[in-house]
């Protein structure tokens, strides 16, 4: 990806190489970052996006390429995005997953997030969402 392009384009890129048909729309994702608790990270092989709501964050998509993945990429991606957060006042942290992306699911319980429920049917295929929510604390020295 050029260094000159912006955010929001690097993003659509991504969004559409890691999601395929599944990927948010540049509407979707123009929206997003319009929010003025916009919360970003961007890496040439994958980001990060969500939205501060008062002291809690929520985690919206998170992408690493397939040619990228397993490889620490999307750990060190979350991390760099909560500690944005926290430096933006952040005290908690909301994000939902598809219950059969068992590639995020270790993601966030390697991050130390565990499920705090589930809500049954939630996506269009009628697959569940989990719901994970943590503190974010500052990481020891």
């Amino acid at each position: 990806m050029s260094k000159a392009s912006s955010p929001m384009d690097q993003i659509i890129k991504l969004e559409r190489a890691c999601f395929g048909e599944s990927a948010w729309s540049a509407t979707q994702v123009q929206g997003a970052l319009a929010q003025s608790g916009a919360v970003v990270v961007v890496h040439p092989t994958g980001y990060v996006l969500g939205a501060m709501v008062l002291d809690e964050v929520e985690l919206h998509r998170i992408g690493v390429l397939p040619s990228a993945r397993a490889a620490g990429l999307g750990l060190r991606l979350f991390q760099e995005f909560t500690s944005k957060a926290r430096a933006r006042g952040a005290e908690k942290l909301f994000l939902e997953v598809r219950e059969d992306n068992v590639p995020a699911r270790r993601l966030y319980a390697t991050a130390g997030l565990h499920p705090e429920g589930v809500r049954p049917r939630y996506y269009a295929d009628g697959c569940a969402a989990v719901l994970y929510t943590g503190a974010l604390f500052e990481a020891a020295p």
